[in-house]
């Protein structure tokens, strides 16, 4: 959804910041799907992905991940929002370290 929004030359903002509004497990497991998902599709450096690339290295998604996992119940579930914190971490290390690189 969020691709076919920034495809369609609207920026993605206003619902990466409702995101994290959300109640339920549902809107981190979402983010769970999303995050590989992003790390393997992503190569365009438009302003849909700056937008998300800005916002994933934000506090919201890690907050989302975090507070989902500490309330589920479901061992896979807990699995799932642990596998996508990981995942997350090494996106903003990548990115991290890709901007170091890129420093003079």
């Amino acid at each position: 959804m969020l691709e076919t929004i920034g495809g369609s030359g609207h920026r993605v903002v206003p619902y990466l910041d409702a995101w994290p509004s959300q109640p339920g497990a549902a809107p981190a497991r979402h983010l769970a799907a999303f995050i590989p998902d992003w790390m393997v599709s992503t190569e365009a450096r438009d302003q849909f992905w700056v937008d998300v690339d800005r916002w994933l290295r934000g506090p919201h998604p890690c907050t989302l991940l975090t507070a989902a996992c500490m309330d589920a119940s479901d061992p896979s579930v807990i699995e799932e929002l642990g596998n996508a914190e990981d995942s997350l971490a090494a996106y903003r290390s990548w990115r991290e370290s890709e901007q170091t690189e890129s420093l003079p």
